[in-house]
């Protein structure tokens, strides 16, 4: 177990390595679990209203092809309790929730599978899938004796994968706020008033003002709660 730990971290913290190489690697690590099929996904919750999300993974192109020209991201029900819960799901375990989405993925061979969330400060959310198709079961001893491995690799995909894959969406780069305004902003996350803000840092409140409008600028919002929430979600008050 530390043995293969120590060369998934090798390989996968490579920075020379692209998204490709890297998922390759996870695909290996996936077929040496017992599973054919392999999936990770990203979903960036930028911009507001509209999230990003990146997929890669080795289905068969025409689930692929239906699952995107049905929109099936929206009702899956791995990547629904995913978004909720880093706890791991096996797909059978909510097969009553959208049956016929589960009859449509089992005849494209994909019936038996597994999903791992990550979820991370700036509001991004991973999820690594392993599946297979053909009659075996995900048994519980199969479970007991590669769980940890499996939840690993969903970890360690997250961490190899998200700087990747982040690269390919519309960025949010560039966003130099100083030091002052992520106070601000922090205190206004805190739900406190301009005055109050003021009488905290000692400044006056029209300056309060004049850094959450230079705020509201770099981060292309309208307002200072949209500002908050931007902000947050990009890590930047961290």
């Amino acid at each position: 177990m530390i043995g293969w730990q120590e060369d998934m971290l090798g390989l996968l913290n490579n920075e020379s390595l692209s998204k490709e190489e890297v998922f390759t690697a996870i695909q290996q690590a996936g077929k040496q679990l017992g599973f054919q099929f392999v999936s990770y996904g990203i979903r960036v919750p930028l911009p507001a209203g509209r999230p990003q999300v990146l997929i890669l993974e080795n289905y068969p192109k025409a689930w692929m092809d239906r699952y995107v020209s049905r929109k099936y991201v929206e009702i899956d029900p791995s990547v629904i309790h995913g978004s909720r819960s880093q706890a791991p799901v096996l797909w059978k375990q909510t097969w009553e929730q959208a049956p016929e989405f589960w009859e449509d993925a089992a005849g494209h061979d994909l019936k038996h599978g597994w999903a791992q969330s990550t979820l991370d400060g700036t509001g991004a959310a991973g999820l690594l899938t392993l599946a297979r198709g053909g009659a075996q079961e995900i048994t519980r001893k199969e479970l007991e004796q590669n769980l940890v491995r499996m939840r690993w690799l969903g970890c360690l995909a997250h961490l190899a994968l998200q700087k990747r894959l982040r690269s390919a969406l519309p960025k949010a780069h560039g966003i130099n706020l100083t030091a002052r305004e992520v106070e601000i902003l922090k205190w206004s996350a805190a739900g406190k008033t301009y005055d109050v803000t003021a009488s905290i840092l000692n400044i006056t409140s029209e300056t309060v003002r004049f850094h959450l409008r230079n705020s509201c600028r770099k981060l292309k919002c309208f307002n200072k709660t949209q500002a908050v929430a931007h902000a947050s979600m990009l890590g930047l008050l961290s």
